[in-house]
C-alpha cells in the first residue's frame, strides 16, 4: 500500500509540474524485447533471454521545449528462460507495468525529427506466472521496482502527432521471489523497442 501511495503522489506532483504549460501528448504504444532473470543465486551459464512483448498507452507531459515527463501503462509480459542438458524451460511472467521519465528532448517544439534521452523508476504489478505450465504467481512477489533509461526519436509526422520510438534497459531492484529460494536473489532485466504514434491535446508551441 505504501509503494501504491508513493506513486500516486509522484503522479501528482508531475500532474503540477506541468499544469501551467498545459503541453500533453497521448496515444497507444507496443514493444517487443528480451527479458530474463539475474542477480545473486542465479545460473548464469544456463540463464538465457526470453522472447517478451507489451502493449498499452503512454503520456507525455512537456514542461518546455526539451524537457518532459512521461509515463507508460502496459501489459508487459516478461520471464526468462532456462537450458540445462539440451532442454529448454520458460518462466513466463506478467505484469502491469508503469514506467516513468525525466526526458531531455533534442531541438525546438517545430523540429520534424527530436531526438530524446530519459530515465525513471518503473513500477511492476503482477498479474500471472508460470514456469512451463504451472503454476507459480504464489512464490512471485506481487510489486516489483526497477529502473530503467533509453534513448529514442519521436518523428513530427503531422500537425500535433508524431511518431515515437524508444529504446530501453530496464534493470530490477526488487527481488521476485517472495522468499529466498535455495538463496537466490533473481531481479528482473529487460531490453525493449517500443514504437507508438502520440496525439498531441495541449498548447504545443
Amino acid at each position: 500500500m505504501k509503494k501504491v501511495t508513493f506513486l500516486i503522489l509522484l503522479f501528482a506532483s508531475s500532474f503540477q509540474l506541468v499544469n501551467a504549460q498545459n503541453n500533453i501528448a497521448l496515444g497507444p504504444i507496443v514493444g517487443i524485447g528480451l527479458s530474463k532473470l539475474a542477480g545473486d543465486g542465479v545460473d548464469k551459464a544456463n540463464t538465457k533471454f526470453l522472447p517478451s512483448y507489451d502493449f498499452g498507452a503512454s503520456v507525455i507531459f512537456s514542461t518546455q521545449a526539451n524537457w518532459g515527463i512521461g509515463a507508460d501503462f502496459l501489459y508487459s509480459a516478461e520471464g526468462s528462460r532456462s537450458e540445462v542438458a539440451g532442454l529448454t524451460s520458460d518462466l513466463k511472467v506478467d505484469y502491469v507495468r508503469v514506467p516513468l521519465r525525466f526526458i531531455y528532448f533534442f531541438g525546438d517544439w517545430d523540429k520534424t525529427i527530436r531526438p530524446k534521452i530519459f530515465a525513471g523508476p518503473t513500477f511492476g504489478f503482477l498479474v500471472k506466472a508460470k514456469a512451463d505450465d504451472l503454476d507459480v504467481k504464489d512464490y512471485y512477489n506481487g510489486f516489483d521496482l526497477g529502473i530503467h533509461a533509453g534513448a529514442g526519436i519521436n518523428f513530427k509526422i503531422a500537425e500535433q502527432t508524431w511518431l515515437n520510438t524508444d529504446v530501453s534497459y530496464t534493470h530490477g531492484i526488487s527481488k521476485v521471489w517472495k522468499n529466498d529460494i535455495n538463496n537466490n536473489n533473481a531481479a528482473n532485466r529487460r531490453v525493449a523497442l517500443n514504437v507508438g504514434v502520440l496525439f498531441g491535446i495541449g498548447s504545443a508551441k
